[in-house]
């Protein structure tokens, strides 16, 4: 794979992306020779989570992230539902050329999915990494956790599922940017994030309005395992109507990492990206 040898992660500060996000919480690089992606982040990161995966991918894209709500450049905000999630990523939908390929990682996936159900004629392909299936009660417990103690008390829990317990190996830069994302988070931001998704009501009611989507699970996932990327695909697939294998949504796992993917294996996703993206056509959307 010919990758992008250079990936400048821009802050757009002028233009249209300045109009509808703030100069800092836009993110790009890339020509759209190839064709176009956004990237929506987990929660508890932000749009520079990305940059591993984009240096890993081939030329040709221009790829774009933004910082969600109550994260990096948008961390003052502390009052936002769901609903205000997929707003903003509607809102970055329309800044982007052409059809595009949206990808979510876990947080991020649910929001992308109900953004990409709200506009299927300008989504190419869906992709889900480390997505959970629904909204839980057990999110809104995590958030309170950092309003009754502070981002100190859920810095090192987080980090543990999303790493393990010993993940440390081979994963220091990725743990430090992490650790530091969510150190730049008020406590009220983390706790609106965790609620917002708490109230993810799944995908069942999204699945006829989604493009060709592709679920990624790490075999050593604590949060979301490849059962639960499963669970997601074949809802997909009955919402649909195809209850056997199909192109219309399928899972990939990758071997020994676990829950953040785009930091931890971006060469692996990237290699499952360009082939997805490759099947459902770089620069036309589908019928």
């Amino acid at each position: 794979m010919n990758a992008q040898t250079a990936v400048p992660v821009l802050n757009r500060g002028e233009g249209p992306a300045a109009a509808a996000f703030a100069p800092d919480r836009w993110h790009e690089c890339g020509d759209a020779s190839a064709g176009t992606a956004l990237m929506l982040h987990s929660l508890g990161l932000d749009g520079r989570a990305f940059a591993a995966l984009w240096r890993a991918l081939p030329k040709g894209w221009r790829l774009i992230s933004y910082d969600q709500l109550g994260h990096g450049a948008a961390a003052g905000a502390t009052d936002f539902t769901f609903a205000d999630c997929v707003a903003d990523a509607l809102r970055a939908l329309d800044l982007a050329p052409g059809p595009v390929h949206v990808l979510g990682h876990s947080m991020g996936g649910a929001v992308a999915a109900c953004a990409a159900a709200s506009a299927p004629g300008k989504v190419a392909s869906l992709t889900l990494v480390a997505t959970p299936t629904t909204g839980m009660p057990v999110f809104v417990e995590r958030g309170q956790a950092a309003l009754d103690g502070g981002m100190d008390a859920v810095v090192a829990p987080t980090l543990a599922r999303w790493f393990g317990p010993d993940g440390s190996a081979g994963n220091a830069d990725a743990i430090a940017y992490a650790r530091s994302a969510l150190h730049a988070m008020a406590p009220a931001g983390f706790a609106a994030a965790w609620r917002a998704l708490a109230s993810f009501g799944g995908y069942a009611d999204l699945a006829a309005a989604l493009p060709p989507t592709l679920c990624v699970a790490g075999a050593l996932d604590l949060s979301t395992p490849p059962p639960a990327l499963q669970a997601i695909c074949d809802a997909l697939r009955a919402g649909q109507g195809l209850p056997g294998a199909g192109e219309a949504a399928r899972v990939e796992t990758i071997a020994g990492h676990g829950h953040m993917l785009p930091l931890t294996a971006p060469e692996a996703l990237a290699r499952l990206l360009a082939a997805h993206w490759s099947r459902c056509g770089g620069n036309e959307a589908p019928r």
